[in-house]
């Protein structure tokens, strides 16, 4: 019983859509989010609606670009799942404090990071799965050709 609900169509239908009764079902405990950099806005009517949405359930953010501009931008991700008070162990222990000081250059963005944060490069599953496959086949990446420079 996956329910697969898109960014593409919460900005479409907006943020009211999450609160319709098909996706009001106590029997779906995780929520994925794709592309989450794009809920760092707390301000948001989708941020809102997906921070309730995902209130006791398990969630997972998958993202090629955490934050953009500033460190903030994954407290705001975090946030979508995790309580101000989260143990993770840090120091200072409140996530909002523990930014602010890492904005002061008084923490390590990977000390909040490295309790959740699973990173899989090309590189390391290379490495580590040689053999790794999907369906039956060979995981295969594409061989990167350089750059070429074109002039018009």
């Amino acid at each position: 019983g996956a329910l697969v609900y898109s960014t593409g169509r919460l900005a479409l239908s907006g943020p009211e859509d999450l609160r319709a009764p098909q996706y009001q079902t106590s029997d779906r405990q995780i929520v994925l989010i794709d592309e989450s950099h794009r809920f760092k806005n707390p301000a948001t009517g989708s941020y809102k609606a997906l921070s309730d949405y995902s209130q006791g359930r398990s969630v997972v953010l998958l993202t090629a670009t955490p934050y953009s501009l500033q460190a903030r931008d994954i407290y705001h991700q975090m946030r979508l799942f995790a309580e101000d008070d989260l143990d993770l162990g840090l120091n200072p222990p409140r996530l909002g404090d523990f930014f602010r000081e890492m904005e002061r250059g008084n923490a390590n963005l990977v000390d909040v990071l490295r309790p959740l944060l699973l990173r899989r490069t090309r590189k390391h599953i290379q490495k580590h799965y040689p053999d790794a496959e999907i369906n039956g086949r060979r995981l295969v990446f594409p061989t990167r050709e350089k750059p070429v420079v074109v002039r018009y």
